[in-house]
């Protein structure tokens, strides 16, 4: 089964080969029209997919993003998290996966009809998600930083 934004993304693709390819064989006027067409039946195909897509992922990253912000508030952000070793954050992401499971454990015992612990257990979630995130943000630029020294030095 093909995902629905999947296949609309491949029609969208699609269509704009189709209406690119014969351009390179047209002049003038002709081509930049048939280019600009081209280009705003891709531009409304992506801007119809970002609205469908609004409804749940948009929605999701937002959250991570907003608690990113908060994160990077509280412990002073990337130079902070770049100064941590995987080992350093792997002890951060088990003490808030500790606090998750206890949660969790809560929430199996009473029940799904503790909102206020379902509420919990969400949070606790999204500040995981992001300490994940942020640990291979942190890991990439470490990385990054480190291939462009060696490139300037050899």
């Amino acid at each position: 089964m093909a995902y629905p934004l999947f296949v609309a993304a491949q029609a969208a693709y699609r269509r704009w080969v189709a209406l690119k390819g014969p351009s390179s064989s047209l002049v003038g006027d002709t081509k930049v029209i048939v280019e600009k067409t081209a280009w705003y039946a891709l531009e409304d195909a992506m801007y119809n997919l970002m609205r469908a897509a609004n409804d749940g992922a948009v929605k999701y990253e937002g959250e991570v993003l907003a608690e990113r912000r908060l994160q990077d508030e509280q412990w002073g952000g990337a130079e902070y998290d770049d100064s941590l070793t995987p080992a350093d954050w792997m002890n951060i992401m088990e003490h808030h996966f500790d606090r998750l499971l206890e949660v969790a454990e809560g929430v199996s015992r009473r029940g799904e009809s503790n909102t206020d612990l379902r509420a919990l257990y969400r949070r606790r979630v999204l500040v995981l998600e992001a300490l994940c995130r942020a640990a291979r943000e942190s890991h990439d630029r470490v990385q990054g930083a480190k291939r462009a020294s060696s490139a300037s030095a050899g």
